[in-house]
């Protein structure tokens, strides 16, 4: 067959230390059509001289910014000024992929399926050089090789096997740069502009899902603060967004509407219910605020979170860490019981 470019686009500040073996990683592919390319947001930890020694590498480009443009605007350059594949793939600076044959895997499957975007499993590293950290996570679903856009209208959002159906852009997909600019990818430029191309692609035609661990996603704890609490929030109006589209495609109004609620349950269970009560502590006053502060954006979402069970194990985490590990202990120990 003949093997279309693809372009790897790595948007980069100040990672230095984990931004080396993200580009290895894009490099290591075995595909034989393959551009990579970093865009370095005005990083002060030596990056540029780092990246001199790709240079040899007629694959590898570098680009860096006068200033910090933002996240989103950073994105925005390498998919519209830089990129020039047919595919696309956005890997995170401190991710990395792990399949040498991902790329080949993934376009294979989108040329033989006429696909124009392919999921593949994860592995999450936790707390990475912390005194602490948890093992890897692999999530990896169970679904079949061609998943109906049908499907995920009815099943986005919903918990399986303890991971919510949520699909990840960033480091698991390959993807049409075409319907990227088509559906306006990266606009706005705001918190989880990612997730937002990743909906608009699921819901406009059918997807490819590898049921292997293609990549893996570094997890870094951080302390909270109100700006990034804010910013979180404004990310919900993604789903307002991802439901208009879903509407100009011709989608059951009624289908979408479950579909956006249960995306900004998903969203502010995974996003926001954390930071949220790391700010302002777990009580009933907590809960208050974030019903008043949900109601901008759904008034008749709150109830469904609140019983969930993923925001009552972060309520009780905040609340009481030791009566949330001593419960944690029992419920895995019933799960393994009835398991046996």
């Amino acid at each position: 067959m003949k093997w279309p470019k693809v372009t790897i686009m790595i948007p980069t500040f100040n990672r230095l230390a984990f931004l080396r073996e993200a580009v290895q990683s894009a490099l290591g592919q075995d595909y034989p059509n393959l551009e990579v390319i970093v865009s370095d947001n005005a990083s002060e930890d030596g990056t540029g001289e780092a990246m001199k020694h790709y240079e040899s590498d007629d694959r590898f480009s570098y680009h860096r910014n006068g200033s910090n443009i933002g996240l989103g605007a950073n994105w925005q350059k390498l998919l519209y000024e830089y990129a020039t594949g047919k595919y696309g793939k956005l890997l995170n600076d401190d991710d990395f992929l792990t399949d040498r044959s991902h790329v080949t895997k993934c376009v294979e499957l989108l040329e033989s399926k006429n696909l124009d975007i392919v999921f593949s499993g994860s592995k999450i590293i936790w707390n990475e050089g912390l005194p602490d950290p948890k093992s890897p996570t692999e999530i990896i679903f169970d679904l079949p090789l061609v998943v109906k856009r049908q499907w995920w209208l009815e099943n986005f959002g919903k918990v399986l096997k303890k991971h919510t159906l949520f699909p990840n852009l960033v480091g698991s997909a390959v993807f049409s740069l075409e319907k990227a600019k088509l559906f306006r990818a990266f606009y706005p430029p705001c918190y989880g502009l990612d997730y937002e191309l990743a909906l608009k692609f699921i819901l406009a035609a059918d997807s490819g899902y590898f049921k292997e661990s293609h990549w893996a996603e570094r997890y870094h704890p951080s302390d909270a603060n109100t700006s990034e609490l804010d910013r979180s929030f404004e990310g919900l109006y993604l789903f307002n967004r991802v439901y208009d589209f879903g509407l100009s495609l011709g989608l059951e109004r009624n289908k979408l509407l479950s579909f956006r609620r249960r995306g900004i349950q998903a969203f502010f269970n995974n996003f926001i219910a954390q930071k949220f009560f790391q700010l302002q502590g777990a009580s009933i006053r907590t809960l208050l605020n974030m019903m008043k502060r949900m109601a901008s954006v759904d008034s008749r979402i709150f109830g469904n979170i609140l019983f969930s069970r993923i925001f009552f194990s972060r309520f009780l985490r905040c609340r009481n860490k030791t009566l949330y590990y001593s419960l944690r202990s029992i419920f895995r120990k019933f799960s393994h019981n009835r398991a046996a």
